[in-house]
């Protein structure tokens, strides 16, 4: 079975609680490699999900909130005294619960519940200044 498109959309929040970040080599170089350890706490917004093909019919979803790793590895290149670039690319490993529930006109018809990893490999790359 294959299908396009989005079943629903979720607002989620993550929040650093921990970070370790270690610099190779820094003191006058160009190049300066680092390495990052963090954990981050997520937690998600409870969402309706779009109506079905019958209007008494609603679909609630609620995902769990917790703890998610985040490993980064990177290099900052000193493009003179005060400007640098930066590139950076992170691992984020959470796993949640989502529990589904599907109502007609108040009566609970189904529940349902299925365990989500999320596990995405971010990029990131920046230009600065320091004053």
């Amino acid at each position: 079975m294959h299908g396009e498109g989005s079943l629903a959309s979720v607002g989620a929040f993550f929040d650093a609680l921990f970070s370790v970040r270690y610099f190779f080599l820094v003191g006058g170089r160009m190049w300066n490699w680092h390495f990052n350890k963090e954990s981050y706490y997520s937690r998600f917004e409870p969402r309706k999900l779009p109506a079905s093909l019958i209007p008494s019919i609603a679909t609630s979803a609620d995902l769990g909130s917790g703890f998610a790793p985040v490993i980064t590895g990177g290099v900052s290149y000193e493009v003179s005294d005060n400007w640098y670039a930066n590139f950076s690319l992170s691992y984020v490993k959470l796993k949640t619960e989502a529990n589904l529930t599907t109502t007609y006109k108040g009566t609970v018809l189904a529940k349902s519940n299925t365990t989500l990893t999320l596990d995405p490999l971010v990029a990131f790359a920046s230009v600065g200044y320091r004053f």
